[in-house]
């Protein structure tokens, strides 16, 4: 595992190939040759594929009595969905 692009999803899923097609991507605006990049790097992350994690068990939340706040099942936390009693 790369200690790069891994970092940033929670499976912490790196490839050298999918990474350097991925770097590829966000510098090419033809929408065909983006396209085929975007094949290339899925037919690599298919063939790595072990498993697919169903669950998750590090979400670990503190809040205090007069912030506002419900966690996603996605982990995922937006701060436009945070507020604080009045």
């Amino acid at each position: 595992m790369n200690a790069g692009l891994g970092i940033w999803n929670y499976g912490n899923y790196s490839n050298p190939q999918v990474d350097a097609l991925y770097a590829l991507m966000m510098r090419t605006l033809d929408p065909t040759t983006r396209k085929n990049y975007v094949q290339e790097a899925i037919a690599l992350i298919m063939q790595d594929v072990a498993c697919v994690p169903l669950y998750s068990s590090k979400a670990f939340y503190g809040v205090q009595q007069d912030i506002l706040w419900d966690p996603r099942p996605s982990m995922y936390i937006l701060v436009d969905e945070i507020s604080f009693k009045k």
